[in-house]
């Protein structure tokens, strides 16, 4: 099982980027991330609109956490056209069979929501 992130968007509601927002003791982007434990072994995250930044909050995220899956980078040259060239530059990264797709600022979503 893999799942996709979708982390492209400008946050153009919010008044800051919303995937690093403080949320807690993580980013609202880990918050979201760490909802795969135990469930997937690749979590996909497809960046567009401040790829960089995104980019450096994975490298962090990464180096201050142990998870049980790989995190992928995946950088959406298209990320102005909209939330399904994400779902496709995602889809076209997975490897298994099943996957799962959630946007990135959704991170209050309940880890047993996926379990089922």
């Amino acid at each position: 099982m893999e799942a996709i992130v979708l982390a492209a968007g400008y946050s153009s509601r919010a008044n800051a980027f919303k995937m690093t927002l403080p949320m807690g003791q993580m980013s609202v982007l880990e918050q979201t991330i760490s909802k795969f434990e135990g469930l997937c072994s690749r979590v996909i995250v497809v960046a567009g609109f401040q790829a960089k930044i995104i980019q450096e909050e994975i490298v962090k995220i990464i180096s201050e956490n142990a998870y049980s899956f790989q995190i992928k980078f995946v950088y959406n040259e298209n990320f102005n056209q909209g939330m399904f060239h994400s779902i496709q530059k995602g889809c076209s990264e997975v490897n298994a069979p099943t996957f799962f797709i959630t946007p990135g600022d959704c991170p209050l979503v309940k880890k047993k929501l996926f379990s089922y």
